[in-house]
C-alpha cells in the first residue's frame, strides 16, 4: 500500500529522545494543546502508545516496522479530534521534532517507464503484492476510483510548496483496514487531489492533508500495463523515509505465469529486489474485493493557507505524547504568558440536566445528562422515520467535550443503532461551548448545536 498508511490518528506529545518544545507549542497550538489535554481518547491513545515506546530502542528491524505498527494500532484505535488539531499544528509550526530512522529512496529516473504517468492508474485496482513488510501489506487496498476532474474548487484543496493544485487534476481515492487495539481491523477511506501536470518519465510529488496535518511522498511508476502497474513509493516525515512498492492489478484479472515472471524480473534487473518476497494482500482471489467491508469515508478538510512545513506522518510514525510532567511544563509555559486557555482555566461548566435541539420536518434531538456518568440520547429523525432511543449511554466528559466510550462495542445501543446507518461511530462526539450549549458532531449530518431544555430549542446547523 501506498507508504502514507495509516488513520493515523495521533496525539502529540513526547516520547524516547524527541523533543517537543513548550514555547513553541505555547505561542502557536495553545488552544489546541489544552483540548487535547483533557480530551478522554487523546488520553486513551497516550496510554495505549506508551505501551509502545519499549520497542523503538529494541526494534532492529528496517524502518522499526514492529514499533510503527505498534503505535499505528492505537492511533487508529483512539483517533480523536482534538489530537489530531494539536498534532497538525504542532508539526506545522515545528513544536516537535523525531530521532533519525537512516535510510534513503533508492528510485532513479532510469527505474521509470519512459511513457508512464498518473494516466496509468486511471480507473479502478486493486492490490495484489507489496513490498513494505508493514504498509503494503494491511488488507484490502483498493483504488477504488482515479480520474481527471475540471473542478477547480476540488483541486484547489490541496497546497503544495508550489501553490494550490491546479485544474485539471486527478481526483484519487483509496481504502484499505487497519487494526484495531481490541481485535478486528476498521476500514479507512480517503479522497486526494493530485496533479495532472508531471510529464511523462518523472517521478510524481504527492502532496495531501491527513490527521489535521500536510505530508508528501514521491511516486515512481515502474512498469504500466493494461492489466497491472507497478508503483515504487518514498514517504517522507521529517527524518524519517519509509520505501515501499506495490503491484497493482485490475478488478476481476488473475496474473498470468508469464506476468508474474515479468514483474519479478522487473523488480530483479531494476532494483535488485527478490519479488517472491512481497506479501500477498488480502481481498479475494480474482482482485474483486468479495472479502472485504464498504469503506468508510473521512471526513474532507480544507487548508487554504500554504502550510509552513511538508512531511510525510504515517500513523505508524513516532508521534510524541505528553507525559504529565510535560504537561505540567506547557502549563507553566502558558500561563507566564498569560494564556487564557483549557490547560490553565478550565472555565466551561460540566453538562448536566436536559439539551434539545430540533429541525422542522428534519429531526429531534434531546439528550439528558444523568451524573452518574451516563447520557440518555434520543434522535428522532423524521425525515427517516427512524428513532434513535438509548437511555443509560456510558459518557466519558471532560472540560471542554464529550466522548462515548462504548458506541465501537458490538451491542451498544447508540453505536449498533448508528452502525445500522452505515455511520462512522468513531466520529460521534459532543463539544461543550463556553456559551452553555453543545455542538453535536456525527458523520454525514452537519453539526448541530444542542440549547438547554430551558431556552429557545430551535437547532442550528454550524
Amino acid at each position: 500500500m501506498l507508504m502514507l498508511r495509516a488513520s493515523l490518528l495521533f496525539s502529540l506529545a513526547l516520547f524516547g529522545s524527541a523533543q517537543i518544545k513548550p514555547g513553541c507549542v505555547a505561542k502557536h497550538c495553545a488552544k489546541e494543546a489544552a483540548k487535547a489535554a483533557l480530551d478522554p481518547m487523546f488520553y486513551r491513545n497516550s496510554v495505549c502508545e506508551l505501551g509502545c515506546q519499549n520497542n523503538f530502542a529494541k526494534d532492529k528491524t528496517p524502518e522499526k516496522l514492529n514499533y510503527q505498527n505498534c503505535t499505528t494500532t492505537c492511533a487508529v484505535s483512539y483517533e480523536s479530534p482534538a489530537g489530531d488539531a494539536f498534532t497538525g499544528c504542532g508539526m506545522t509550526n515545528g513544536c516537535m521534532s523525531l530521532p533519525a530512522i537512516p535510510g534513503s529512496c533508492p528510485y532513479k529516473k532510469e527505474h521509470i517507464q519512459a511513457d508512464a504517468s498518473l494516466a496509468s492508474l486511471t480507473g479502478e485496482w486493486w492490490q495484489h503484492r507489496g513490498k513494505n513488510a508493514l504498509w503494503d501489506c494491511y488488507d484490502c487496498q483498493h483504488i477504488h476510483g482515479m480520474f481527471l476532474t475540471d473542478n477547480a474548487s476540488f483541486c484547489h484543496q490541496t497546497v503544495s510548496p508550489k501553490g494550490t493544485v491546479q485544474a485539471p487534476c486527478w481526483s484519487y481515492t483509496y481504502s484499505y483496514d487497519l487494526y484495531l487495539e481490541k481485535g478486528g481491523t476498521k476500514t479507512f477511506e480517503q479522497t486526494w487531489q493530485l496533479p495532472s501536470d508531471t510529464p511523462k518519465g518523472d517521478h510524481i510529488d504527492i502532496y495531501y492533508q491527513y490527521m489535521g496535518s500536510w505530508h508528501n511522498e514521491s511516486w515512481f511508476i515502474l512498469q504500466a500495463t493494461p492489466n497491472y502497474v507497478l508503483l515504487g513509493d518514498c514517504s517522507y516525515m521529517m527524518a524519517w523515509i519509509d520505501v515501499g512498492s506495490i503491484v497493482w492489478v485490475r478488478p476481476g484479472h488473475k496474473l498470468t505465469d508469464a506476468e508474474n515472471a515479468a514483474i519479478k524480473e522487473q523488480y530483479k534487473t531494476k532494483l535488485g529486489w527478490d519479488y517472491d518476497s512481497f506479501c500477498y494482500d488480502k481481498h479475494g482471489e480474482d482482485n474483486s474485493g468479495s472479502v472485504c467491508r464498504n469503506p468508510v469515508k473521512s471526513t474532507t478538510e480544507t487548508f487554504p493557507a500554504r502550510p509552513r512545513i511538508f512531511h510525510h506522518g504515517p500513523p505508524g510514525q513516532k508521534r510524541p505524547f505528553m507525559t504529565p510532567d510535560q504537561i505540567n511544563d506547557l502549563k507553566a509555559e502558558l500561563a507566564a504568558q498569560d494564556l487564557k486557555t483549557d490547560l490553565v482555566v478550565a472555565d466551561q461548566a460540566a453538562p448536566s440536566g436536559k439539551y434539545t435541539a430540533s429541525v422542522p420536518f428534519i429531526l429531534s434531538m434531546t439528550v439528558n445528562f444523568n451524573g452518574d456518568g451516563t447520557m440518555d440520547f434520543d434522535n428522532d429523525i423524521k425525515i427517516a422515520k427512524k428513532d434513535i432511543n438509548c437511555p443509560k449511554e456510558p459518557v466519558t466528559v471532560s472540560a471542554t467535550s464529550v466522548a462515548f466510550p462504548s458506541i465501537q462495542k458490538i451491542g451498544d445501543c447508540m453505536g449498533d443503532a448508528l452502525r445500522g446507518q452505515k455511520k462512522d461511530v468513531t466520529k460521534f462526539y459532543i463539544d461543550i461551548n463556553s456559551d452553555g450549549t453543545l455542538t453535536f458532531h456525527s458523520d454525514g449530518w452537519p453539526k448541530l448545536k444542542l440549547k438547554p431544555s430551558s431556552s429557545d430549542a430551535a437547532a442550528v446547523f454550524i
